[in-house]
This record gives C-alpha cells, structure tokens and sequence, in this order.
C-alpha cells in the first residue's frame, strides 16, 4: 500500500536586465506499508517438537495448530515527509560573440524526517511495534554558467555546495557540452 502526496507551489518574479527569480516549495508525505504471510518458525518447530505437526502430514494437523503456525506475517511501515525551499535567480549576463553568457546562482534547504518500523508479528500487530526515526536538514548553494563557444556548442560549468546536518559538506563541480549541430 502506497499513499503520496506533495504540493509545490512556484512563484516566479521577473527582474531588470533579462534576470528572474524562481522561489519555489515543497512540501510532500508518503507512507509505504507491506504485509508478506509466512509462518511463525518458533510455533511450527514447538508443534512438531510436541508431536501436534508431522512435518510428513501437515493435513492431518488440527486446524488450530495450522491457524496459530499462520497467522504470522513480515510487515513494515515507512513515513516520509520533505520539507523544501529554493530560490534561484538565472538571466543574461553579457553579449559574446557566439551568443548570450547565461547564468544561475541559487540556494536551497531540504528538511526530511522518516521513520520505520519493520518486523516478523501475528497478523496485524504491526502498529504495537515502535517506530524508529531520522531527520536530516540540507543547506545548498550552487550556480551555473552557460558559455557560448560556437552557434552550436555551448559549455557548461556549476558548481553545488551542499551541507548535512548528519554527515557533513559536500562540494560537486559538473561540467558538459551542448551541441545542437542542425536545428
């Protein structure tokens, strides 16, 4: 069982000189549950051990012994929610002789919490077991420049600075071409 949902609102803000600013939430929720049928081990085991199962003629068994060795499952529960912010400003910067330096600069903080609970239980006792949980917060910074080289090509250079409040920083550089030979 599946059930999502988020809501991202946008509002974009035109700025002098060819620029705008893009503001941009999210707010989203998910909750992921599953439930496998399989049997209780300790059960089965006990029952043959007491000599209530032979594991060669499981139809003769009582049918409570059967029901109390079934009525075992694997299930677990996974809640997500994220929380997010962005603000990215991008336009033109100067004329090259190919075309248009364009840039991007931007900033973002993510907030996503979890938690989880999983496990082998009877039949529908998986709401006794407690939930264990994480959070993290996400600070970013990034921008981007896009380099005319030819009336083709065009370079691309950006960076991104990201900083966990679980694990620490991270710095990405990307670069790449974009080439459009015919229209």
């Amino acid at each position: 069982n599946l059930e999502t949902y988020g809501i991202t609102p946008e509002l974009i803000v035109d700025l002098k000189s060819g620029w705008q600013l893009r503001n941009t939430a999210h707010m989203g929720y998910s909750d992921n549950t599953f439930e496998l049928p399989g049997s209780d081990r300790v059960k089965l085991l006990q029952y043959v051990e007491d000599g209530a199962l032979d594991p060669l003629n499981v139809g003769a068994a009582d049918s409570t012994v059967v029901a109390n060795i079934t009525n075992w499952e694997t299930a677990a529960d996974t809640v997500q929610e994220l929380f997010l912010l962005r603000s990215i400003a991008d336009g033109d910067v100067w004329e090259l002789p190919s075309g248009m330096l364009r840039a991007a600069v931007g900033v973002e903080y993510m907030q996503e919490d979890v938690k989880k609970r999983k496990g082998e239980t009877t039949v529908g006792d998986l709401s006794d077991m407690p939930f264990s949980k994480a959070n993290r917060d996400v600070k970013s910074v990034f921008g981007e420049l896009s380099i005319p080289v030819l009336d083709t090509l065009d370079l691309s250079i950006s960076a991104r600075y990201d900083d966990y409040s679980d694990f620490g920083d991270t710095s990405n550089p990307n670069y790449g071409i974009s080439w459009s030979p015919t229209d």
